[in-house]
């Protein structure tokens, strides 16, 4: 009997991203999560977050197109993710670091010394087109759902203050309870918020598509 062809499916985009993340970092080579020894955190490789969406082929290509865009990283510590958007043609002037530890940030990037929970005094009116969340946020923070709410609307708040019309905030979803970021969307609305948030199972991405200085209102949920 001869065997059927084999199909050769498109190579999908994470997984050239994969390749290049296995050249870059050993550290991914066998799991795409990483934990440093003699450190609480722990790292997601890149390519697991343009398979969650967090950072997306059209992003890579909106941001080489117009050198103008600038993306700022919240909690981004050894930046792999950062360091994989430079390898593939984004400039160092476009990314800003930030961390509450700054011992893990690298030198050759600007950076922010921010703790996301509390005050984001050090970004002064600087404004981004993308904010992200590379880390799990709420992990190894709070206790209670009451405190893991109150955390990520700060964050969400907070962003929407340095993010630009047309903006995107997309925050590492990875281990989050659906009813506490229902219950975040929920008194967003019920402020009059005026934004479009998806929620799907590894990710949370708020739209500003509003003008400056308008209100904004929660428009859409998708899980």
């Amino acid at each position: 009997m001869e065997k059927e062809p084999q199909i050769e499916h498109p190579k999908q985009y994470w997984e050239t991203i994969r390749e290049l993340e296995m050249e870059m970092f050993p550290e991914f080579k066998k799991e795409d999560i990483y934990g440093p020894e003699n450190n609480s955190y722990f790292y997601f490789a890149p390519s697991w977050h343009f398979r969650s969406g967090l950072i997306t082929e059209n992003d890579v290509k909106n941001f080489l197109f117009d050198s103008s865009k600038k993306l700022l990283s919240i909690g981004s510590g050894a930046a792999f993710l950062e360091k994989l958007l430079v390898k593939l043609g984004i400039g160092k002037d476009n990314i800003v670091l930030s961390d509450i530890d700054p011992k893990d940030l690298p030198h050759s990037f600007k950076s922010k010394i921010i703790d996301m929970y509390s005050n984001w005094a050090d970004l002064g009116n600087e404004q981004y087109d993308l904010i992200i969340f590379p880390e799990s946020v709420l992990i190894n923070r709070f206790d209670t759902d009451e405190q893991r709410q109150d955390g990520l609307y700060h964050i969400i708040l907070q962003s929407l203050q340095h993010l630009l019309p047309n903006g995107i905030i997309r925050i590492n979803g990875h281990s989050q309870a659906p009813w506490n970021i229902d219950a975040v969307i929920e008194k967003l609305k019920n402020e009059g918020c005026k934004i479009k948030i998806i929620s799907t199972e590894n990710l949370i991405e708020v739209k500003n598509e509003t003008s400056p200085n308008s209100v904004y209102e929660v428009q859409e949920k998708v899980r």
